[in-house]
């Protein structure tokens, strides 16, 4: 009987701690910074979609995955990141980190009815522009034979955006891509890098 009191007054001196330890410490919301987990590799200015990321194994992830915190989707990565690796809300920004080399030029091609590959645009592949002469209907398409890296893919994700490729356009190319540009009939063709 005596040991269930000595248990009990221990019991009872731990929770007025407790009580007081939750009181007396401010809370700060800002202190918290979220993080996820890449199930993936991705590359640099990859547009996130749901699957791309996972929750840590933390206190507040739980909490999370019942809220269905879902707002890094649409955001696009500002570096590659490996399989596993840890993201923060610094390693996400709402436009892509495009930085063509200097000798190009960074062009945004809309996607309208554009037909999409097989496995989607991927940002790392290239594209062979090619585009039909409006005073030649009939003819066969001109095509620039030079594979033009893609830097970004945007996928709309609201009404009123619109999906789009950043491309990286060689200076030397300026004036041959800009009659693709300026084309009524054009396609692009998905190549892979090596």
């Amino acid at each position: 009987m005596r040991s269930a009191l000595v248990i009990a007054g221990v019991l009872a001196a731990l929770l007025v701690a407790g009580f007081y330890r939750i009181q007396t410490t401010t809370a700060d919301p800002q202190g918290y910074k979220a993080k996820w987990i890449a199930t993936r590799a991705l590359r640099k200015n990859h547009q996130i979609v749901p699957g791309d990321l996972a929750y840590p194994a933390e206190g507040l992830a739980a909490g999370r995955l019942l809220l269905q915190d879902n707002s890094a989707e649409g955001m696009h990565l500002q570096a590659p990141v490996l399989q596993g690796e840890s993201l923060t809300p610094d390693a996400i920004a709402i436009k892509p980190n495009l930085a063509p080399g200097l000798s190009s030029q960074t062009y945004f091609y809309v996607l309208t009815e554009d037909a999409t590959p097989v496995g989607g645009w991927t940002e790392g592949a290239a594209v062979i522009p090619c585009y039909k002469l409006p005073d030649k209907p009939k003819d066969r398409p001109v095509c620039i034979h030079t594979p033009l890296p893609i830097l970004a893919v945007h996928k709309s994700t609201a009404t009123g955006d619109a999906s789009w490729l950043a491309l990286e356009i060689p200076e030397k190319l300026r004036c041959t891509f800009a009659e693709f540009a300026l084309a009524d009939k054009r396609l692009l063709m998905q190549v892979k890098i090596k």
